[in-house]
């Protein structure tokens, strides 16, 4: 299986890129002047100021006295995005009862483009969830290792490279160990963290497959004290009974399909 890039384009257009970077800085800074924003672009200020006023008119920047932040309008996308997705319903279930399980927080993580996405959570009675947030890309945890590690070597070794080099905020500072500990997860199957991504936190991964082409992953990450001291040996084969419960969840609807 390869995972799903999508194709260089022939013209890249400037001012979408540029539009698309203003969104990524705005998200990392929150609540940014236009000087801010275009040092960070490299525009000029009025250019900069003129990208904003037209997004704020269409309801995607919203301005607080002289600074500028995301509007609510991405919520609307973001919400039509998870609905027609369709793998939900199959998955929501599945990691509730994991999450009742194990006590812990369980994420599954949706591939797309080569970016493993944390797309839903569910919470056990000690879940902790505020070193990650949904909608964001974490190739380097369990899930991300789980993912990545479906993809022949040459595969994994472009995607590596593409991650590193275009989003060097991702979290994979030994990448030869990384490229390694994708080897590993295909022998064993599944793939772990332990205080890679965040000091404290550790996780326990295994991949969804479906028709020879991995759908995501089902993570479960808590306390590296908790989790060593009382499930770590045993969560391999939970999960895999969590995984194998989505795949044939997933054979008997079409997640492709639009769920209404």
């Amino acid at each position: 299986m390869s995972p799903k890039q999508p194709p260089e384009p022939k013209r890249p257009v400037k001012t979408a890129e540029r539009v698309v970077k203003l969104f990524v800085a705005l998200q990392e800074k929150e609540l940014a002047k236009v000087t801010e924003l275009a040092e960070e672009l490299n525009l000029a200020k009025s250019t900069t100021y003129h990208y904003l006023a037209t997004l704020q008119k269409e309801g995607y920047v919203v301005k607080e006295d002289d600074k500028y932040r995301l509007g609510l309008r991405f919520l609307e996308h973001a919400v039509h995005v998870n609905k027609h997705l369709g793998v939900l319903p199959a998955v929501r279930p599945v990691i509730e009862d994991l999450a009742a399980e194990t006590g812990e927080a369980v994420w599954f993580l949706f591939e797309e483009h080569s970016f493993p996405i944390c797309l839903s959570r569910a919470l056990g009675e000690r879940g902790v969830v505020s070193f990650r947030q949904i909608g964001k890309s974490e190739p380097s945890t369990a899930g991300g290792k789980a993912i990545l590690a479906q993809y022949p070597a040459d595969e994994i070794e472009r995607v590596v490279t593409f991650l590193t080099r275009k989003h060097p905020e991702y979290v994979m500072p030994d990448v030869d160990g990384y490229v390694q500990d994708l080897e590993s997860v295909t022998e064993s199957g599944y793939a772990t963290t332990v205080d890679e991504v965040h000091r404290g936190i550790s996780s326990v991964a295994r991949p969804v497959v479906q028709d020879d082409s991995v759908i995501g992953a089902v993570e479960v990450a808590g306390p590296t004290h908790r989790l060593k001291n009382n499930l770590w040996d045993d969560l391999p084969g939970i999960i895999a009974g969590a995984t194998n419960d989505i795949e044939i969840r997933l054979e008997n609807t079409d997640h492709r399909e639009p769920v209404f």
